[in-house]
């Protein structure tokens, strides 16, 4: 499994661990995580756990530095990770096809498709994944532009498929 920490400024307890998209469907505080992990959770040497679309934050307890646990914490995410079924978080879960299909849109309404829409004076937001149909809300300038199908359909839609070809549709919704 490909894993990299990242320095998180201004915080030297924690560490962001990058993860490739879709390796964890559960975003949030992590309430409940494989053994290996949790066991350096019981000892007192991790505090918490932090999952989002592209990273797993792990904060040490106080009076521990990444030098003398970093290598541990990264064996024991790394096995963690390996069962990715054990892991509950605070903010649920999104499950098949529908978590990869919340992570491809995510990057790609933070990257060139959001960048277009937002040129244009306007504003995306995910309002929901089910059984492979995203829908979005246009707001701003594009809330009621009569490109705005167009837009979705070349610029986002695209953008989505590239990573998720079994895209059902994606809707814009009010």
């Amino acid at each position: 499994m490909p894993l990299h920490p990242e320095v998180v400024d201004g915080d030297p307890l924690v560490l962001r661990w990058v993860i490739p998209p879709g390796t964890l469907a559960v975003r949030g505080v992590v309430t409940g995580m494989p053994a290996p992990l949790a066991a350096l959770v019981e000892a007192g040497e991790v505090a918490s756990v932090e999952v989002d679309a592209q990273a797993v934050a792990v904060r040490l307890s106080g009076g521990r530095s990444w030098r003398e646990s970093g290598s541990r914490v990264r064996s024991a995410l790394t096995a963690a990770l390996r069962d990715p079924d054990a892991w509950v978080a605070d903010a649920g879960r999104i499950e098949g096809r529908d978590a990869a299909l919340v992570e491809a849109v995510t990057a790609a309404l933070a990257g060139e498709a959001g960048d277009y829409i937002r040129s244009h004076g306007g504003d995306i937001a995910l309002v929901g994944v089910h059984d492979g149909c995203v829908d979005v809300r246009l707001g701003g300038a594009c809330g009621h532009c009569p490109a705005a199908t167009a837009t979705l359909r070349f610029r986002l839609e695209a953008a989505v498929r590239q990573t998720c070809p079994d895209l059902v549709a994606l809707r814009q919704v009010s």
